[in-house]
């Protein structure tokens, strides 16, 4: 029997083109993403970067007493919405696969230092996760949508994905 891997580097997965690059690197995007290990750490650091860099930007310029331009709001969700796009195809496949590693780990098919890359890149993602909702509810105009506002950024993206990837 003939396998085939591919070596595939974050900076392949996550160029600019975003999940249009994860579809042309193999028939199913996400089937990239699943045969690279776990990473040690967290992929997108420059899009991180790049939001938190523009964040103070917007900040310095800001004064407290007036509403933030609606302009600088934008660019502002522009940079965190790339930032969660990068983490998308990760975050499917830990949903996935989370289940089914639990349950290897415990009937012993699993090494323990493969169980905690996983839980390691899991509570990661997941912090990530959490601070981009954060960020998406300070950015959001109105305060009582807000809440809304955070739990919609990840939906809005993770439909994007599925989108781009399956058209």
């Amino acid at each position: 029997m003939f396998t085939t891997t591919y070596e595939i580097s974050n900076e392949t997965l996550f160029r600019e083109e975003g999940p249009k690059a994860l579809a042309a690197t193999a028939s199913d995007g996400f089937e990239a993403v699943k045969a690279l290990p776990w990473p040690r750490s967290l992929p997108g650091l420059r899009q991180i970067d790049k939001y938190k860099a523009l964040k103070r930007h917007v900040l310095a310029q800001w004064n407290e007493n007036e509403d933030m331009k609606a302009e600088a709001r934008q660019q502002l969700r522009h940079a965190l919405m790339d930032r969660c796009q990068v983490h998308i195809t990760w975050l499917l496949r830990v949903e996935r696969e989370q289940q089914s590693i639990e349950r290897m780990a415990r009937r012993g098919m699993m090494s323990e230092s493969d169980l905690k890359k996983f839980a390691r890149f899991s509570q990661l993602l997941d912090t990530e996760v959490n601070d981009v909702r954060h960020e998406a509810g300070w950015l959001c105009d109105d305060l009582e949508r807000s809440q809304q506002a955070s739990e919609e950024i990840w939906c809005a993206r993770i439909f994007n994905v599925h989108e781009n990837i399956y058209l």
